[in-house]
């Protein structure tokens, strides 16, 4: 069941408020010339392809569902990222560690009690011998590069096909050859950068995702790499707030000291 919270209706808005942003910023000739300058600046690009996914997850996790059999609200993100939900330890843990961080009685026989680090119920539980760690996480990352190499290239390859495709069919003016060898070459470039930004970051994570804890865990066994995910939309919601209020004051500013000047 679906179920909209206050700041779910907040975030819907600055959704809407963006798009309307970008209709109206294709009219005016300042809006284009300025993001004619973000496409020839590849870190322009690549912050833009952050912000991107900064807001992606936080729209993600805008979206709540209710649980019909336990009534627990959760979000679309909750849902994408279960294993980071559903996998609590104890207590701390390093990043990708196989045993708890700090020390328990384990009683290994009847009488015989030991202080030792006791094993992670779930980070490295995959593994039978603790010790096969490293080798396991140089598998996993390999994996995840050729994994993601490859949807990277495919996405690219389905990106640059778009492209093409609506060049030829709503550019109506003709480029010079040199110019559009030009435009091509950049278009290519900056297709495959935003790609792998995108798609090799997710498959590293997919890799791990339900073997480790990336980034362990806190004092109560919560996945860090999952509460830090979850404070996006938090500091987006804050952020974006704050910048409401100011904007007002800062337009006054201007319009006065351009009246002085």
């Amino acid at each position: 069941m679906l179920r909209i919270l206050p700041t779910d209706s907040f975030m819907f808005i600055l959704v809407i408020a963006g798009i309307i942003f970008i209709f109206y910023a294709r009219r005016r000739v300042y809006w284009l010339n300025t993001w004619q300058q973000i496409r020839t600046n590849h870190a322009a690009v690549f912050s833009l392809v952050l912000l991107s996914l900064y807001g992606g997850i936080a729209l993600f996790d805008s979206i709540h569902f209710v649980n019909k059999n336990t009534g627990i609200t959760l979000s679309l993100f909750d849902l994408i990222v279960t294993p980071l939900l559903q996998q609590v330890e104890k207590t701390y843990s390093a990043p990708f560690a196989t045993h708890q961080y700090t020390k328990e009685s384990v009683e290994l026989s009847p009488g015989t009690i030991v202080r030792m680090h006791p094993r992670l119920s779930y980070g490295g539980a995959h593994l039978d011998n603790p010790e096969e760690k490293m080798q396991d996480i140089i598998s996993r990352t390999i994996q995840g590069i050729i994994l993601g190499c490859i949807g990277a290239l495919l996405l690219s390859g389905i990106s640059l096909g778009t492209i093409h495709l609506f060049r030829t069919l709503f550019m109506s003016a003709p480029l010079n050859q040199k110019t559009d060898r030009v435009l091509s070459r950049r278009v290519v470039v900056t297709t495959l950068m935003l790609s792998f930004a995108l798609v090799l970051p997710l498959a590293l994570l997919m890799q791990f995702l339900s073997y480790y804890h990336i980034l362990g865990t806190d004092k109560v066994g919560n996945d860090v790499l999952y509460r830090a995910l979850k404070s996006v939309r938090t500091g987006l919601i804050l952020g974006s707030v704050t910048t409401l209020i100011i904007i007002p004051g800062l337009r006054q500013d201007i319009s006065v000291a351009s009246l002085t000047i």
